[in-house]
């Protein structure tokens, strides 16, 4: 069974995203993985928090051409337990 069946259990939207604030963006559209290095490994640090960085788009948007959309970028940050946090050697906080 895949992690992400339904969209509760999705790696990030509606069900599952908080924001510090008021809510800026109706979902998330594509991003990337904040990477543990600077080379071309695309290592991931087990033992912090995934950081995921995304655009997102502003709620209050309708009858805008695609072209001017707008959208602005998010981070996310894991605050529960997931499967990359299993293989970090010591325990995390």
């Amino acid at each position: 069974r895949p992690l992400a069946a339904s969209a509760s259990d999705s790696f990030a939207g509606a069900d599952n995203v908080a924001f510090d604030g008021p809510a800026w963006s109706e979902g998330v559209s594509h991003g990337e993985l904040v990477r543990g290095g600077r080379d071309q490994t695309l290592t991931i640090d087990p033992c912090k928090p995934l950081r995921f960085l995304y655009q997102g788009l502003e709620s209050h948007a309708p009858g805008v051409e695609y072209i001017n959309l707008p959208y602005r970028l998010g981070l996310l940050t894991a605050t529960g337990p997931n499967p990359i946090s299993r293989m970090c050697p010591r325990s995390v906080e």
